[in-house]
């Protein structure tokens, strides 16, 4: 497949999963939250975690039926994560810090996550691909940086056990 055509494919992904991701997560999250707040820590945890085997499923197989499906719902599974994780963020802070918390993850995201996540992903490719071959090497890393999901989901999941003490509403 042609570097145009993978682009065009995962953007087409991307903004699908994006859309439905974000939509149901805050869904999911409103309802849940009415039965209980810890679920506005606790979704977001268990998608994180949810989505990293199937992010992995996609950079594995050798179907691109199956790749672009799997991409699909660890997309959707990640992005559905965002709702709940800003309502917590909100909730925790309060109005009088709820500007300035959401700057911060902001500026560590768009730091970490957009500007080192994609260097030091690209560096792992680099230096697997004198022993596992150009094409293996870089499926290897994204496998690598997906691991992020796993402890993302497990501090969710334990801002979950004390998010009710913590709440500034």
């Amino acid at each position: 497949m042609s570097i145009a055509r993978a682009g065009g494919l995962y953007a087409m992904i991307s903004g699908a999963a994006s859309l439905i991701g974000s939509f149901a997560g805050g869904v999911a999250a409103d309802r849940l939250m009415r039965r209980d707040v810890v679920w506005l820590a606790r979704l977001p945890g268990l998608l994180l975690i949810a989505a990293w085997p199937v992010a992995v499923l996609a950079f594995v197989t050798p179907s691109i039926d199956v790749m672009v499906a799997a991409l699909f719902v660890a997309l959707v599974l990640f992005w559905g994560s965002s709702p709940a994780m800003f309502s917590a963020l909100h909730a925790v802070c309060g109005s009088s810090r709820r500007t300035l918390a959401v700057a911060i993850v902001f500026c560590l995201a768009n730091l970490l996550g957009l500007g080192l996540g994609p260097v030091l992903t690209g560096a792992m490719s680099d230096y697997f691909a004198t022993g596992h071959g150009q094409g293996q090497s870089l499926r290897d890393a994204l496998i690598v940086a997906m691991t992020i999901l796993l402890p993302g989901g497990y501090f969710m999941l334990k801002a979950a056990q004390h998010i009710e003490g913590d709440l500034e509403l």
